[in-house]
């Protein structure tokens, strides 16, 4: 991720020819603008998933072997895991585009969109949601 709103985003000097060209959106998505950020940033994001994963997500998040894959798609990907009698579901959308598929979600845990624009028929673009299902 970009660093600054600067040439070669902060990690040389102007004039420099880098070996990576860098972001089209250099003064919208870099490091500093999303620290300083009020708003879901990337950094945000990462914060509350990390707390998630060590806190009531934990065994979830990191037991890997009950894992069972419900869709694995080109273009999205939906497992759950179980414990103790009750599910968690991940799903996430790769493409740009919204994708019409069912989900039984009965809570959501935690998303990169809000809570109010995930539904039970469809993904928006680049979603990725953690939620309990009503089974």
């Amino acid at each position: 991720m970009s660093w600054e709103n600067k040439p070669n985003s902060g990690f040389s000097n102007e004039g420099v020819k880098t070996y990576y060209k860098g972001s089209q959106k250099l003064d919208k998505i870099n490091m500093n603008s999303d620290l300083s950020s009020k708003e879901k940033s990337i950094y945000n994001f990462t914060r509350e998933l990390i707390k998630l994963r060590k806190g009531s997500l934990n065994e979830f998040l990191t037991d890997f072997d009950k894992i069972d894959v419900i869709k694995l798609e080109k273009d999205y990907t939906i497992f759950k895991n179980t414990k103790n009698n009750e599910s968690i579901y991940v799903s996430i959308n790769w493409s740009d585009k919204a994708k019409k598929i069912t989900r039984d979600i009965k809570e959501v845990l935690f998303s990169n969109y809000q809570t109010k624009q995930v539904t039970k028929t469809s993904m928006l673009p680049f979603e990725a949601t953690i939620y309990k299902a009503k089974r």
